[in-house]
């Protein structure tokens, strides 16, 4: 499945304490030019680029292997899992499906992601839901081809003028319905869900020929996986009150796998926070992390075992450094100085929910 697995053992793996523990984060890259200027480090390959900060999650996972293997301060199973293709929602369900959790089983797991939006040294998170799922979804509008310089086929009739109009409508509709109004303070609103689309393109290669389909994708990001429903019956409704043209015709798909909400598990969020405030110190505040329309596949292995994803600080009290910036943004930097701390977390929840007992002399 493209996907890593490490196993390390504790110094006693038959004793009482023993507990497999599993250890998260993701590797791959967003297929983004990036904007190098004022960056130590750039990608070397043009059109790809870790503008989400897979690169430090991956190398914050080896540092904790790598202490966790010199110093075996615990008992039990220490399982590192690596995992591709985050960004589409499908490494994670790819590894399951290759038998992940049948040929390496743990018995809890946790991962993190960086926040650059705050200066380092802070840890956020909370037990319950607090990523909404994922589905990718494709509409095609289907009209009138013709030639171009006749004007025998009305704008009516024609696929990319309806899809402008619809997507025109959708944006408009998003702003009493959707987003911003989908929160409340930090949580979502119940039956509210994100929809938003993100690209478009015809099948008209010649500038003289009218377009027969127009397409468009997007997401819906929701809290609940019902939900999904709401947002297709929200968009199908836009279209219907966007044509009344029986020549033009919308067809909606969902595309890829869904990504489930992420859900943290009680017991696993207390033992996250104890281990970042034992790591960031008496001045590194763990605080609340609020429920967000962002979507990670660690979901799909917290479905399947009790986990905790939670969020460490990795931006810069200058607001125009590129660790700062957006995730997602050509301008945006991993902060390596996050490496220590993130791998550090990692280790200590290693330690702490399977401690070393020394036999009696």
């Amino acid at each position: 499945a493209g996907g890593i697995v490490a196993t390390i053992h504790g110094r006693n793996v038959d004793s009482d304490s023993n507990k497999i523990i599993g250890l998260t984060s993701d590797m791959d890259a967003l297929p983004m030019k990036e904007d190098a200027q004022g960056k130590p480090v750039s990608s070397e390959i043009e059109g790809v680029a870790h503008l989400c900060g897979h690169d430090g999650h991956a190398v914050s996972l080896l540092l904790a292997t790598e202490y966790l293997h010199e110093t075996r301060n615990f008992s039990g199973t220490a399982r590192l899992i690596w995992r591709p293709a985050e960004e589409t929602g499908e490494g994670a369900k790819a590894m399951l499906n290759a038998g992940l959790l049948d040929r390496y089983p743990i018995d809890e797991i946790y991962g993190f992601h960086n926040y650059p939006n705050f200066p380092l040294g802070f840890g956020a998170v909370s037990e319950g839901p607090v990523l909404c799922g994922n589905r990718d979804f494709k509409i095609t509008i289907k009209g009138v081809d013709g030639h171009a310089g006749w004007p025998d086929v009305s704008k009516g009739q024609q696929a990319l003028y309806k899809m402008s109009e619809f997507l025109k409508n959708q944006w408009d509709d998003a702003r009493s319905w959707s987003s911003p109004f989908i929160r409340a303070g930090q949580n979502i609103k119940e039956g509210r869900v994100l929809l938003n689309v993100v690209g478009m393109h015809t099948n008209s290669l010649s500038p003289n020929v009218i377009s027969s389909e127009a397409t468009c994708m997007g997401t819906i990001r929701a809290l609940k996986d019902e939900d999904f429903d709401l947002g297709q019956a929200r968009l199908q409704k836009i279209w219907e009150s966007s044509n009344s043209s029986p020549d033009v015709n919308f067809i909606f798909e969902y595309m890829g796998e869904a990504v489930p909400s992420l859900i943290n598990a009680p017991e696993q969020t207390q033992h996250a926070i104890q281990a970042m405030k034992d790591v960031l110190g008496r001045y590194g505040k763990v605080h609340s992390m609020p429920q967000v329309t962002g979507t990670d596949d660690f979901s799909v292995l917290s479905n399947e075992v009790p986990g905790c994803y939670f969020a460490l600080t990795g931006g810069d009290d200058d607001l125009n450094h590129p660790h700062s910036q957006k995730l997602h943004s050509a301008k945006y930097l991993f902060n390596k100085d996050l490496i220590p701390v993130a791998a550090s977390v990692f280790a200590r929840i290693v330690e702490t929910r399977s401690p070393y007992i020394s036999p009696e002399i």
